[in-house]
């Protein structure tokens, strides 16, 4: 039997003493030290915590989590328009909340954070994400589920006796006095814009506010996350152990759709018994309940993701090696003093960065396309197809979510075994892009003939 190498033997000493490994710098017990405050002495944080593959495992889970806020978002939003009675162009503004926090905060936010010690500020991050969660269901805490919703319970004497084409043309009538039809509707019952429960002026703004808070954490974990990873993994297992992060980010969406659809299926009031069933258009599911669970798993992997060294103890052995060997050492980003000036002219490198410029503006066109379709696909499938919220949730998140994580992760190891040149890799996304802009092209003639005939008569009617 051969006898451990020297390397090996290293290696075996850094995981049972992680923090311990370099001794010859004075910083570097401070630097590679897990937990805050008394979780600093606590070995099982300095343990467990200080290598990379344990950071890939809890990154990735939290980007999942993280990702399933947003998906449960998109497909609760028409249960939250029906319910506060929001039209979906203000829909449609709340949902960029984030992207204008992002705006204005990311990258000076991602520049001061990246100085410091990075899972402390992803930490922030995801608590400011957290209470998006929880912002975004007080709504429901301070208005409840809403008279239309009670009605229609046996407690309350609900009958469930309309037929399901009266009950779509109500449904329909509604839904044009909202968009401002009222005179060619007569008879029409219309809502009171005086109402401020019934307008839904002040749910949407608290939804905005969520949204807006949400943008400040969610820069903080892409910025910070990725910069971090690529000073503490080595550059040849990066695209490998990078896929496996984004593989679990994919899943997110998929987990948050289902999760949506587990919920809508449970009446806005639990505690009540409806006279409906959830194929009734009048259904309104419980969005507000996976809201408190999203929330509760954010808080907790935002403690986790906090315990996390400043600097992988291996890191440090790398860079002492290699400048033993006489080689130049690239310095982290936290390693180098924050300044004003030194952000303008990293901005001003990036801006003379034709690669990197050019993967922005292409990032930018694809955000245009494809989040508007990603945001409102639940409520199409629901609208044009016919079919509840639950099922659009569930056929959402099924499909094409699932393969595009399967892609990312198979991805990832055939860029590590092949290693494709750049311009084979640019090569390949734009056939890619080519293929799912013609199949979305195709999507305005898919349909249902009755579907759609149904939808005229109730139109005409009366």
């Amino acid at each position: 039997m051969k006898s451990p190498s020297k390397m090996q033997q290293q290696e075996q000493q850094e995981q049972q003493q992680p923090w311990l490994a370099d001794d010859d710098a004075e910083d570097a017990d401070a630097d590679t030290r897990c937990g805050i405050g008394p979780c600093k002495r606590l070995e099982f944080f300095n343990k467990y915590f200080a290598n990379k593959n344990t950071f890939i495992f809890v990154y990735g889970v939290l980007g999942c989590i993280y990702g399933s806020t947003y998906a449960y978002s998109n497909a609760t939003l028409s249960t939250i328009e029906k319910r506060f009675k929001i039209p979906s162009k203000v829909t449609g503004v709340i949902s960029v909340g984030n992207d204008i926090s992002s705006l204005f905060v990311a990258g000076l936010l991602g520049y001061y954070a990246g100085k410091g010690h990075r899972p402390r500020w992803m930490a922030v991050g995801i608590f400011c994400v957290a209470m998006f969660c929880f912002i975004t269901l007080l709504p429901h805490l301070i208005w409840g589920p809403g008279e239309d919703a009670l009605s229609l319970t046996l407690e309350q004497g609900g009958v469930g006796d309309s037929t399901d084409y009266d009950v779509q043309l109500i449904m329909k009538r509604k839904t044009l006095c909202r968009a401002g039809f009222n005179d060619s509707l007569a008879g029409a019952e219309c809502y009171s814009p005086g109402n401020t429960e019934e307008s839904g002026i002040a749910p949407a703004f608290l939804l905005f506010l969520a949204q807006f808070i949400s943008g400040i954490g969610g820069s903080l974990y892409y910025t910070l996350g990725t910069s971090y990873m690529d000073d503490n993994i080595k550059r040849s297992k990066t695209p490998a152990l990078v896929s496996v992060t984004y593989f679990m980010k994919m899943l997110g969406p998929a987990v948050g759709y289902s999760l949506a659809s587990f919920f809508l299926k449970v009446y806005i009031a639990p505690d009540l018994t409806p006279s409906i069933t959830n194929t009734d258009p009048r259904w309104l599911g419980a969005w507000w309940a996976g809201w408190a669970v999203l929330g509760s798993l954010l808080l907790f992997m935002a403690f986790l993701i906090s315990m996390f060294p400043q600097t992988m103890p291996r890191t440090i052995i790398r860079r002492r090696e290699a400048r033993a060997r006489g080689e130049q050492v690239e310095q982290s980003a936290s390693s180098e003093k924050a300044s004003l000036s030194d952000m303008i002219d990293t901005v001003k490198r990036l801006l003379k960065n034709k690669i990197y410029m050019c993967n922005t503006l292409a990032a930018i066109f694809y955000m245009f396309g494809f989040m508007p379709f990603w945001m409102y696909t639940p409520k199409y499938i629901e609208v044009q197809y016919r079919v509840s919220a639950a099922r659009a949730s569930f056929f959402t998140g099924s499909v094409g979510l699932v393969f595009s994580a399967f892609g990312i992760l198979i991805s990832g190891f055939v860029i590590t075994k092949f290693k494709p040149t750049a311009r084979c890799l640019a090569m390949w996304n734009v056939f890619v892009s080519i293929i799912a802009v013609c199949a979305t092209i195709t999507y305005p003639f898919l349909g249902c003939n009755e579907s759609d005939m149904q939808s005229r008569q109730m139109v005409l009617h009366k």
